[in-house]
């Protein structure tokens, strides 16, 4: 004999199953992990007792640069930066050396210079680096000018704002989180920036923004590649 479904065991098994459906993120929680990957990464590469980014950096459009530099950072101030390339059209060989103490830095076509080293100094160029991007010090450099806000002050002059996390993408042949989020400096918009984070790591393997000036707007791509980060305890 046939046998029938009642309405009555469909309804029960028809709430069980949409229940048992994904449930795609809201917005807000597409934000909230995108903020804490930003800044969970400001904090490993704050507390980081030792570690060295590889970069390799291009801008078009208002400004156009093809650089490569290398990023030393030790617990303490010590600092060791390298950079080549071109800038502008004009060859550039530049660099930054900390001891702790005493700060070496400049450009071969412009002249070497020394500074006290400030308490900042690694602060400066870390928060730099994840809100505004690479370049932003590695061209002051080359006119032989230190990192901006060495002396304090770079967590309220850059900030960033906005953020949002996109779907997995590949990136360098693996597995990256895409976030987005626009730069504030000193109060005013200036751009918008998306980091793709290694899974795995947490940590960038490239960036890509749009800079706004009087002149036009210019657009930085900046691949990364970085060493283990061990924690300062």
């Amino acid at each position: 004999m046939r046998r029938t479904i009642s309405q009555g065991f469909l309804v029960p098994v028809l709430v069980l199953f949409v229940c048992l459906l994904p449930v795609a993120p809201s917005a807000q929680e597409g934000s909230g992990r995108a903020e804490e990957l930003f800044y969970g990464l400001e904090e490993k590469l704050l507390r980081g007792t030792a570690w060295v980014v590889r970069a390799r950096i291009t801008s078009e459009g208002a400004f156009e640069s093809s650089l490569s530099g290398t990023v030393a950072l030790r617990h303490g101030n010590i600092a060791r930066i390298e950079l080549n390339g071109s800038f502008g059209g004009k060859p550039v060989d530049a660099f930054l050396i900390s001891d702790g103490t005493v700060l070496l830095y400049g450009e071969a076509q412009v002249g070497s210079f020394e500074d006290a080293v400030s308490w900042a100094l690694n602060e400066a160029f870390i928060i730099g680096m994840t809100r505004m991007g690479l370049l932003h010090n590695f061209a002051r450099l080359t006119s032989g000018d230190p990192p901006d806000r060495m002396k304090g002050g770079v967590r309220d002059w850059v900030e960033v704002t906005g953020f949002n996390l996109g779907e997995i993408e590949t990136v360098n042949e693996g597995p990256a989180l895409p976030v987005s989020f626009a730069l504030i400096v000193e109060g005013q918009p200036a751009g918008e920036a998306t980091l793709w984070f290694d899974e795995a790591t947490g940590l960038p393997v490239q960036r890509r923004q749009t800079v706004r000036f009087e002149t036009g707007a210019m657009t930085v791509t900046e691949v990364y590649e970085f060493e283990d980060i061990p924690a300062h305890q």
